[in-house]
């Protein structure tokens, strides 16, 4: 059944990253429109036994976003070598 992958099978319209990632049906408009009432359900959510072996990490500001990344790019790069080092 061959053709373009680019191109929307319905409509011939041609898919972009950019189309994707904007669409107002998409995932990310998703996040945006449900955040708010999906916040207060996430504390609960984590709390559940399946997913006990997850690290929940709150970031509340610009630079502690940043130190974090950059404490995991270093921590990254001393385990490389390492395969027992948890990342």
């Amino acid at each position: 059944m061959g053709g373009d992958p680019g191109r929307d099978k319905h409509h011939g319209q041609v898919q972009t990253i950019g189309n994707r990632v904007f669409d107002t049906g998409g995932v990310l408009w998703w996040a945006v429109r449900t955040h708010g009432k999906r916040r207060h359900e996430f504390p609960d959510l984590l709390r559940r036994r399946e997913y006990s072996h997850a690290t929940v990490v709150q970031l509340h500001a610009p630079a502690a976003a940043e130190a974090f990344l950059e404490e995991a790019s270093v921590r990254t790069e001393e385990g490389a070598h390492d395969p027992h080092t948890r990342l």
